[in-house]
């Protein structure tokens, strides 16, 4: 038997209770603790874990890695190409696109939005799966998150739901994934996406 406090994805905190098979969780709101079970003892999902010993030992005899700078494989992460339309837009009609659609960027060398997927240089791939799908014009969080993220800097963008704040981030990850070397054994994850 094991209890162990711990902080739990539902609100609240959490913990749990285990006695080597079926647990007891109290996440807040009947959510999931963080804490998982002791010696041989389930997770706060209610699994149990029946071989302790080998169990117990996954990651054991990992090494930490040695990082030198120059064996590393180069990481593209810049992948935006300013559309000569956007590259010609004043700072004033800038502003008045900004103000008109009530959004304010704060930040050091702040890209300029797009107004239309053209102006996105997105592949051809995505485009024709966007225009399926019955969009025709980005979202303002789009026209001023795509440059960004594209861009490979970071980015806080904080909308309304329903907004099109999902695609803003997902379609730069699908590019910033395909253009990075396959994957191999021991890799990743190549994307996190973190939600509430």
């Amino acid at each position: 038997m094991s209890f162990r406090g711990g902080r739990g994805f539902g609100r609240g905190g959490g913990s749990s209770y285990s006695n080597g098979g079926g647990g007891y969780s109290n996440g807040g709101y009947g959510g999931r603790s963080g804490g998982r079970g002791g010696m041989g003892g389930g997770d706060s999902w209610g699994g149990g874990m029946k071989r302790a010993g080998k169990d117990m030992e996954a990651g054991k005899n990992l090494k930490k890695p040695r990082w030198e700078m120059s064996k590393l494989m180069r990481f593209e992460k810049n992948f935006y190409r300013e559309h000569p339309n956007v590259t010609s837009r004043s700072p004033h009609e800038v502003q008045r696109f900004l103000n008109e659609n009530s959004i304010v960027i704060e930040g050091n060398n702040i890209v300029k939005p797009i107004m239309s997927f053209d102006e996105a240089s997105l592949p051809d791939y995505v485009m024709t799966n966007v225009f399926a799908k019955g969009f025709t014009n980005p979202t303002h969080i789009q026209s001023v998150g795509w440059p960004v993220a594209l861009s490979g800097r970071d980015f806080v963008g904080i909308a309304r739901t329903g907004s099109g704040k999902t695609l803003a981030f997902l379609l730069p990850a699908i590019l910033h994934i395909n253009a990075q070397p396959l994957l191999e054994r021991g890799d990743g994850p190549i994307c996190l996406v973190i939600c509430p």
